[in-house]
């Protein structure tokens, strides 16, 4: 997934945020250069930041760290995969954990992010159960 913005004036820096789907890798592209990233305090306290300029100091945080109930919300769906037991059950729990991740890092409203947090969760629940439910009948056990 990729995403491009630029810094405002006088910096003026074409910015490209590349993330990797599948692993969750970030590159950061300033003016075609590639850039790390510093971390401010505890690793992931304060979130993470590129040298990029604007504002008064070189250090610019692109994504605010989540807070505790955000996290919270978004692994929601990881406690029926727990469960339920099951690497079919833990795949498809991951899976709608990480769709919650997204959704919390939307610029979306809260209430927003929270309905469709839980709405994931609910529908995680329902497919868990649907899945073990057809496996038990396909093998003869329900």
């Amino acid at each position: 997934m990729k995403y491009s913005f630029e810094t405002p004036a006088p910096f003026k820096q074409r910015v490209v945020v590349d993330r990797a789907l599948f692993t969750g890798k970030v590159k950061i592209l300033v003016d075609g250069a590639t850039v790390n990233p510093s971390h401010k305090g505890k690793r992931g306290a304060t979130g993470t930041f590129y040298p990029l300029k604007g504002g008064n100091e070189n250090w610019v945080q692109l994504a605010k760290p989540m807070r505790s109930w955000e996290w919270f919300l978004a692994g929601l769906p990881l406690l029926p995969g727990v469960l339920l037991l099951g690497i079919d059950s833990f795949l498809v729990a991951f899976a709608a954990f990480f769709i919650n991740l997204v959704i919390m890092r939307s610029g979306q409203s809260t209430g927003v992010r929270v309905a469709v947090c839980l709405l994931v969760t609910v529908l995680t629940f329902v497919l868990l159960i649907a899945l073990r439910v057809g496996i038990g009948m396909l093998t003869g056990q329900g």
